[in-house]
């Protein structure tokens, strides 16, 4: 019942953001406890829960692993693997106008609302029918999640704004990982019964932001990519600099610490949750050129998505 649960839960959230994907791969490997895709192609509505005139210009993911030791849920990990997670994003003004696009982004809309509301519930019958146990695994399975993701880079081109200024905004990470600890933040297997907390560490690792106000662009003016895209934003990533042009950075790399405590005791005089952010050393620094190429999108994109509703 538990697998069902499971690939219920993958299909729906992959099929949301993941173009083409291979459902009949996904379940035989949900039940054999071991999934892994790769060469993902994102859809071009998977950014549209941002609620921003923006759509996926080229996207994908290169890899994908998801372990489930079936055997000892309750005292191993659930682990979750991704790699190189590439968007290149733009204004969903600079393309003709797509009646079916729109619809399927409306449509994205408004099941991303009924899915907040189903997953208040999505466990109801299955724990009325078993007394509780479903939700008490689920629940440890939760407690025990790893998650680690190494290498994204979102990148937003504007060639609209001022077309004698294509400009560029990216989102650089190398790592993300989220661990179950014990009570001095060192890693652990799994969260043992009987404890009244849980501890979770999030570490983030060279974060950058950056606005390069004068720089050639991946997508063309006919609207296709680049074949080397992927090469580009990994260079951009790894390297700091795309097309041999340096990443000009608002926000320099930095590494953050989430420490999370989760205190599952009913003692009112105990906060339910506490979050500590430890940032080392953040440098943050913005030109003139950046300041007014930010303002000047953000104003182009409020025009673009009142012509957005206008053709609804």
């Amino acid at each position: 019942m538990f697998e069902g649960i499971v690939a219920s839960l993958l299909n729906r959230y992959l099929g949301k953001y993941i173009e083409d994907l291979d459902l009949e791969n996904l379940n035989v490997g949900i039940f054999g406890g071991n999934v892994f895709l790769s060469n993902l192609k994102l859809k071009t509505e998977a950014l549209y829960e941002l609620g921003l005139p923006i759509e996926v210009k080229a996207g994908s993911i290169g890899k994908f692993n998801v372990n489930i030791p079936w055997n000892g849920l309750s005292s191993q990990p659930v682990v979750i693997k991704i790699e190189e997670i590439f968007i290149v994003a733009g204004q969903v003004i600079d393309r003709e106008w797509d009646t079916e696009l729109e619809k399927r982004l409306a449509r994205a809309a408004k099941k991303r609302i009924l899915e907040s509301i189903d997953n208040l519930s999505i466990f109801g019958n299955g724990s009325m029918e078993n007394g509780g146990f479903l939700e008490t695994l689920i629940t440890t399975v939760m407690n025990n999640l790893q998650i680690y993701i190494r290498g994204i880079h979102i990148r937003f081109e504007d060639s609209m704004t001022n077309t004698d200024s294509p400009r560029a905004l990216g989102l650089c990470i190398q790592t993300i990982s989220l661990e179950t600890t014990n009570s001095k933040w060192k890693p652990i297997l799994s969260q043992q019964n009987g404890q009244t907390s849980v501890y979770e560490i999030v570490k983030i690792d060279s974060a950058s932001f950056y606005c390069n106000t004068m720089c050639s662009t991946l997508l063309y003016t006919n609207k296709t990519m680049v074949s080397d895209w992927q090469d580009k934003m990994r260079s951009g990533l790894n390297n700091f600099n795309i097309n041999e042009e340096p990443l000009e950075f608002i926000l320099k790399p930095v590494v953050l610490k989430i420490k999370i405590i989760v205190n599952k005791s009913n003692e009112v005089r105990v906060p339910k949750l506490l979050v500590d952010f430890v940032l080392q050393d953040a440098a943050l620094q913005m030109s003139r050129k950046q300041f007014v190429a930010l303002m000047e999108t953000a104003e182009f994109m409020k025009l673009a998505e009142i012509n957005r509703l206008i053709h609804l």
